[in-house]
């Protein structure tokens, strides 16, 4: 881990796990107090990991009603703050992708000893954690449904499952150069294939990590943010949730 990344703040409200000898900190926000709580929302971060991004759509979740969780990848409960710095850690993901699987399980299982076993989640992925949330949801994860918002949209490896149970809602731009369109067609071919109940999203002229403010508006960049996208992204989570966790 480089000295660049920051360890990340509120220990009070951490959400601690192990997998593979390894502890990990997530970050745990519950449902706003006097509200009915409507079910559990885990989050998959990007590269930024537990960033300040990520734990405000927490908090507006939990003043939502939903208990929140938000998924630790890297170890440590820690974020980055330039994506240089998150380049081993993504890379890591990528090369083993059976190791995010098992920390998406393992920070399940600790967010379900915090909220109720019986409790209904959802997962919520951006980029890399998108990635990370679908590989999950292929593995056979008992979810609700499974969000990706501007998500590294790799097919699933040689030989793993494809079948998801619960439905899937995809939001993408089409001038992602992080995950062009190519790899849509072939993400919606296996949706297809397997028989998923998944639903695609595209959005014009839109760049990866669109919902990002952080990423700027220069459009020659890889990564640029856009107001529209990013609200209208909102609403279909708002709605994906408000359908699958009834």
């Amino acid at each position: 881990m480089t000295p660049d990344v920051a360890a990340a703040a509120h220990p009070d409200r951490t959400l601690a796990y192990e997998d593979g000898g390894t502890a990990f900190a997530g970050l745990l926000v519950p449902h706003a107090p006097g509200s009915p709580v409507r079910g559990g929302v885990m989050i998959a971060p990007d590269w930024r990991g537990l960033s300040p991004f990520v734990r405000q759509g927490a908090a507006r979740l939990a003043g939502d009603g939903f208990d929140v969780a938000v998924v630790d990848l890297y170890g440590g409960g820690l974020y980055a703050t330039e994506e240089s710095q998150a380049g081993p850690l993504i890379t890591g993901l990528i090369d083993d992708r059976a190791s995010g699987v098992s920390r998406m399980a393992s920070c399940l299982e600790a967010f379900r000893r915090k909220v109720g076993a019986s409790t209904s989640v959802v997962l919520i992925g951006y980029s890399i954690g998108g990635m990370v949330s679908l590989d999950f949801a292929r593995d056979g994860a008992a979810v609700a449904g499974v969000a990706l918002c501007s998500a590294l949209l790799k097919p699933a490896e040689p030989g793993a499952p494809t079948k998801v149970s619960a439905p899937v809602l995809a939001m993408h731009g089409t001038r992602d150069v992080v995950c062009p369109m190519d790899m849509v067609q072939a993400l919606s071919e296996e949706m297809d294939n397997a028989g998923n109940d998944a639903t695609i999203v595209l959005y014009t002229g839109t760049h990866h990590a669109f919902y990002n403010p952080e990423a700027g508006t220069d459009p020659t960049a890889r990564l640029v943010y856009s107001a529209t996208a990013e609200a209208r992204s909102r609403d279909m989570i708002d709605e994906f949730l408000a359908q699958t966790l009834t």
